[in-house]
């Protein structure tokens, strides 16, 4: 398990690989889920009669793993009327003219599956319903989405492939049910079935030989000012470990995204502002017993745009807890913020952000550039200047 919490704003992510699955030239897969604290909220919306609003994510519509989980896949959705792009170890762009806004470099191309394209996916690969297509000119691979934005293959140039199914599972809707790997070479290819209900998704691999493993994601729901939403509590993976995970709820936390409505103050914006819930994740309890607690200093309100702003829990430290014959041994890791990277909308500006790991504090010094409101802002790492706390190292990187 890889978890850290953003020195750039606070956020917590976590990324675990549960099963892996064997194919051929560089198209192994992995099942990876992904925690991302900012998932943790509903999606905000104006309403008719200028309504500020929530609404369920896409991503738990989706991936049904719980609040602030998905799968670590490509995928598409659109917000009002924006298309946005995932990429995995990459990011989430929104999308204009086809082209990922914001995005510095030149190695992926997206677009509209070519006709051409389109009846070789039918003959080869048994698939009718590509729209989109994004080309990797990096990893040299080719995804193919449906018309909804669900991945339904990805190909590389020696011709293996990973293909994805979709079906619906009663309730829950739309559901991943079935992914395939290219063994080449003329072998049997290695696939993974996945199997809901409301209280758990299964998920077993069949690989090389035979082989067959399973990991269980069991959910329950919890209740917050808006509605009744599902978590996911603890994972059993393939060798029978559990790993528990629980969580704190920020109850009715304030947000606007209607232009006029951002100078109200006092009662006039607790009426026409809109109130938000957010499920934050707050500990972990590992196979070994040890504990990983999150600790947080509050709500901070940021500016997302020029009239546009929410409250959100920001994290501030991390402790970890284990057990030996003789004693509890603990480590904390502890962020101080001067500044926040929402502070402020449409102004160039500086803020940083301490880190005491026990041994040092490290202060990350970040600008952020604003150059119109179209263009995303930037941000900048300046320096991070490293001083070790009995004062005998000091190291600057920039």
């Amino acid at each position: 398990m890889q978890d850290q919490i953003s020195t750039v704003d606070g956020s917590l992510q976590i990324k675990v690989t549960d099963l892996f699955v064997k194919g051929a030239n560089g198209m192994d897969f992995a099942l990876t889920r992904v925690y991302d604290s900012t998932m943790g909220k509903d999606r905000t919306y104006v309403a008719s009669g200028y309504k500020n609003r929530t609404e369920i994510t896409k991503e738990e519509e989706r991936f049904h793993l719980g609040k602030g989980w998905r799968w670590d896949l490509p995928y598409l959705k659109t917000e009002a009327g924006v298309d946005y792009l995932t990429i995995p170890d990459v990011g989430t762009y929104a999308l204009e003219n086809n082209k990922l806004q914001g995005y510095p470099w030149n190695n992926y191309d997206f677009g509209p599956v070519r006709e051409s394209r389109l009846e070789q996916l039918r003959n080869e690969f048994g698939i009718s319903q590509a729209e989109y297509e994004l080309r990797d000119y990096t990893g040299g691979t080719t995804t193919f989405f449906s018309y909804h934005g669900e991945p339904l293959l990805i190909t590389n140039r020696f011709g293996n492939y990973i293909s994805f199914s979709w079906g619906s599972s009663g309730s829950l809707g739309k559901t991943l049910d079935f992914v395939f790997v290219s063994a080449g070479n003329g072998e049997l290819g290695h696939y993974l079935i996945f199997k809901y209900d409301n209280q758990q998704v299964k998920v077993t691999a069949y690989g090389e030989a035979g082989s067959e493993e399973s990991v269980t994601y069991k959910k329950r729901s919890v209740t917050s000012y808006n509605r009744t939403q599902e978590v996911l509590t603890e994972v059993i993976d393939a060798q029978g470990r559990s790993t528990k995970f629980d969580y704190g709820i920020w109850n009715s936390t304030l947000f606007n995204m209607v232009r006029g409505y951002e100078n109200l103050t006092g009662t006039d914006r607790m009426i026409y502002w809109g109130w938000n819930d957010w499920v934050q994740l707050t500990s972990i309890e590992h196979p070994t017993k040890a504990i990983t607690q999150y600790g947080f200093d509050g709500l901070v309100m940021r500016k997302l745009g020029e009239y546009a702003a929410q409250q959100e829990p920001r994290y501030n430290s991390r402790k970890v807890f284990y057990s030996t014959e003789s004693q509890t041994v603990g480590t904390e890791l502890k962020l101080s913020y001067n500044g926040d990277i929402g502070e402020s909308y449409g102004t160039t500006r500086n803020y940083s952000v301490i880190v005491n790991d026990g041994l040092a504090n490290t202060t990350f010094n970040y600008t952020k550039a604003h150059y119109g409101n179209m263009v995303p802002e930037v941000l900048y790492k300046r320096s991070a200047d490293r001083i070790s706390l009995n004062g005998s190292l000091r190291e600057t990187t920039y």
